[in-house]
């Protein structure tokens, strides 16, 4: 093990040295003496104006300090919450090809990957060490080194979990995702009625019976080239150094959380070529593969919102629930517009319909994972009753409503066509959202609702919406 230790110091002494030769050379391109000079002298004069502009927020430092400090376990929540997101891509361990070609030596991959893993709890210390400049914020010292104190524990108790969901199925890891959001939820709602102290007693203990359990599957089941070609990228993507020499480290190919989810058995069967719709979904799953870090970042964070404002007062989900439906449509919308940026849709005879609604078959699948998870916050916090499930119903309408207005703005926007539209098609996408948080407290508002939307598809052909259907 000691000379393991050595030759494992070595490899890594010699990256650092490459690295500061590679910063370097960098810098020495991008600066010369005088400009580093004023730079210098800049930076000074900029923490100096800092220093004073957080004195003028000391009252907003103080009312964080406060919340934070009856509300230590939204600390947790938020770092399992990134360890979940972070694990789709990332390994959280840094096993490279430089460990990995130690094991052609006479090296156990097991004392191997140990280092690996005493490596990352040297950074995070390194990281909690830095974290100490907060003590020049308007904060108490004692609030700052409690705070950096539970982040550095968190986070140490969060390796081998994340190591562990990196390595699964992605099936599975959208099963886990969704329990634990859920479980998170159900925790931040009985925040209202336990202690925080007792609330962090309870997630540490869980998160140390959860590692006691991982620590015997650690080695088992590992996809090792996937590990090591997720970690040389992340070692060697250095964005100054591919700045100043216009170049962009890519892998030769990533297996991540949206291409495993979309492979299955019909991709080995003949490609349905008479079938104009399938051809577009599979444009459009080529078009949202090449982005798919975008698309989980984007709609992934939507289903924090809710957690998190629950945290804070449980009658705020309804809130989080509004405001997510309309990212939601944000995004959806954002993506559709990117996804004429293929070069394959302009060398094609395409129908702007069948392309809308091949792009609609994806987001109905997103909307539908977020369909049972508030449709489950929902009917935990105001129990199994038919004004529940009547509410369900109404926040999904709405959803694909506002979704499928936001992507006719976008096709007109494509179209360069400013139609003029009338009023009740701004009217009715408001009613329709504003109605939601008041159905919670007027059940006749429901019905109105969905008397709204009966209405809405009578005249589906009459244009309710102001939207001129056009083909390209």
């Amino acid at each position: 093990m000691s000379s393991l230790s050595k030759v494992y110091y070595s490899i890594h002494k010699s990256r650092l040295e490459k690295k500061k030769k590679l910063y370097k050379l960098a810098f020495n391109m991008a600066f010369d003496v005088t400009i580093s000079i004023y730079l210098a002298a800049f930076l000074i004069f900029l923490v100096f104006i800092g220093l004073e502009t957080l004195q003028a927020y000391q009252s907003y430092f103080i009312e964080i300090e406060v919340y934070l400090s009856n509300n230590m376990e939204v600390l947790i929540l938020a770092g399992v919450g990134r360890m979940l997101f972070s694990s789709f891509s990332k390994p959280g361990i840094p096993y490279t090809s430089a460990e990995m070609k130690l094991t052609f030596l006479p090296y156990d991959n097991k004392n191997i990957w140990l280092l690996s893993l005493v490596m990352r709890v040297f950074k995070l210390i390194s990281y909690g060490l830095l974290g100490l400049i907060l003590l020049f914020l308007p904060l108490s010292p004692v609030f700052v080194l409690k705070i950096l104190g539970l982040y550095l524990l968190i986070q140490l108790l969060l390796i081998v979990p994340q190591w562990y969901l990196f390595q699964i199925k992605s099936w599975k890891k959208i099963s886990i995702v969704l329990l634990l959001t859920i479980v998170m939820s159900l925790i931040g709602f009985s925040s209202i009625y336990l202690s925080s102290s007792l609330l962090i007693s309870i997630l540490l203990v869980g998160l140390v019976l959860i590692n006691y359990y991982l620590w015997r599957m650690r080695l088992t089941n590992i996809d090792w080239m996937r590990v090591v070609e997720t970690n040389d990228l992340a070692v060697w993507n250095m964005f100054f150094i591919n700045t100043m020499s216009e170049m962009k480290i890519k892998p030769e190919k990533k297996i991540g959380f949206l291409s495993q989810l979309f492979q299955s058995e019909k991709q080995k069967r003949s490609f349905p070529y008479q079938h104009s719709t399938i051809i577009y979904r599979h444009l459009w799953k080529s078009s949202l593969l090449k982005v798919k870090d975008k698309v989980f970042q984007g709609f992934g964070s939507i289903l924090i919102i809710v957690p998190v404002l629950m945290i804070k007062e449980e009658s705020l989900f309804v809130v989080g629930i509004c405001l997510s439906i309309f990212l939601y449509s944000i995004v959806a919308s954002s993506f559709f517009a990117a996804g004429f940026d293929e070069k394959l849709v302009h060398s094609l005879p395409w129908d702007m319909d069948i392309f809308k609604r091949a792009f609609l078959f994806w987001m109905y699948i997103i909307g539908g994972v977020y369909i049972t998870f508030f449709g489950a916050i929902s009917i935990s916090v105001m129990g199994a009753h038919i004004e529940t499930f009547l509410f369900i119903v109404l926040f999904s309408i709405a959803g694909i409503i506002i979704l499928h207005r936001q992507i006719n703005k976008q096709i007109l926007k494509i179209n360069r066509a400013y139609p003029k539209q009338m009023v009740l098609s701004y009217l009715y996408p408001i009613i329709l959202f504003a109605s939601i948080p008041l159905s919670i407290y007027y059940e006749f508002v429901t019905y109105l609702s969905l008397l709204l939307v009966v209405d809405l598809i009578k005249n589906k052909g009459k244009n309710s919406f102001g939207i001129v259907k056009k083909e390209i």
